[in-house]
């Protein structure tokens, strides 16, 4: 059999065509059911845009605490003021701290299905 750039396999010789068919169990094992396919192709969009959403929160994090900082040197008399924005900081710290761990896990985890898919690519070469 040889293949056209379109992809339709014409027959060169009849034996060709037997010997290039995988056998029928092997071809079904091989796949994963349609809905499986659809959530993996959708998980490097959905990946992206959970980074981006984080980055856009760790941004609004950071304006934040910029804000009270100022706040802070501007009303430098009041201690309790002073005593609840330290702690509104130190959430915010701590919430910088989190999302940052979370967009490092998404970009992780994107990497993976990354190399993943080019491991898959390249196996399917070797084999034929």
């Amino acid at each position: 059999m040889s293949k056209t750039t379109s992809g339709i396999a014409l027959p060169t010789e009849p034996n060709d065509e037997q010997q290039n068919l995988p056998p029928p169990q092997e071809q079904t094992e091989s796949k994963l059911p349609r809905n499986e396919l659809t959530l993996i192709k959708k998980l490097p969009q959905e990946i992206k845009e959970i980074v981006e959403q984080n980055a856009r929160i760790e941004l609004q994090l950071k304006g934040i605490n910029k804000d009270i900082k100022q706040i802070s040197q501007a009303h430098p008399d009041e201690a309790e003021s002073r005593e609840s924005i330290k702690q509104i900081q130190s959430q915010i710290a701590q919430l910088q701290t989190h999302v940052t761990k979370i967009g490092n896990a998404v970009d992780n985890a994107f990497a993976n299905i990354k190399s993943k898919k080019k491991g898959k690519k390249k196996g399917k070469k070797n084999k034929k």
